[in-house]
């Protein structure tokens, strides 16, 4: 698990083939936010450049329910990307727990086109 001077990790939210999320503490605050690094010691140009261009993209929205990033920091050659924590899962998580209805589906591909436009 990643371990960090300022933050406390608290959790994995999710894993996939370039990127880990977390739930933490930033310290000595206790803050809670999200980080998201790529897994790779030695990450691709591409993957970094991806990364950072999600930080761009999100500092540029100021829309409620999307989550503000609130720093692109390095760790160990690696950007690590700090989102503000409310609290929320991902989609798969959820879909884990109880399959989606179709209501549910619809309700939610509504909301997500309404953040967008």
């Amino acid at each position: 698990m990643l371990k960090l001077l300022h933050y406390q990790i608290l959790e994995t939210l999710s894993e996939n083939a370039t990127t880990i999320v977390y739930r933490a503490l930033k310290q000595p605050e206790n803050t809670p936010v999200i980080l998201k690094t790529l897994i790779s010691d030695h990450p691709q140009a591409a993957d970094i450049a991806r990364l950072r261009y999600e930080y761009n993209l999100v500092r540029q929205l100021d829309l409620p329910g999307i989550a503000q990033a609130q720093t692109l920091e390095q760790w160990q050659g690696r950007p690590l990307l700090v989102i503000e924590d409310f609290g929320g899962r991902d989609l798969s998580y959820w879909q884990e727990q109880q399959p989606f209805d179709l209501e549910q589906l619809l309700s939610i591909g509504q909301k997500i086109a309404i953040a967008l436009g």
